[in-house]
């Protein structure tokens, strides 16, 4: 996924690798570049769905969590 082809407010799929591997999807809030002490391109996603098998998937769900990953994590924009 290049930085070009995702802008705020896409709903996107992507893996959140804190605590294992979980597949998540939601709402881009903010894209930020070399910011915050981070090397690289990072995406703030508010979860409001993914793997409904996963309990932490699910908790972040129910508490409204944003995440950050890696733009390298962000696998596809949905429609």
């Amino acid at each position: 996924m290049e930085k070009e082809e995702l802008k705020v407010g896409d709903t996107v799929k992507a893996i959140f690798r804190k605590y294992g591997r979980h597949l998540i999807y939601g709402k881009v809030t903010e894209i930020s570049t070399d910011e915050h002490a981070l090397e690289g391109t990072w995406v703030s996603i508010k979860v409001n769905g993914g793997d409904r098998n996963d309990k932490v998937v699910n908790t972040m769900i129910w508490y409204k969590h944003s995440v950050l990953v890696p733009l390298k994590d962000v696998k596809e924009v949905l429609k």
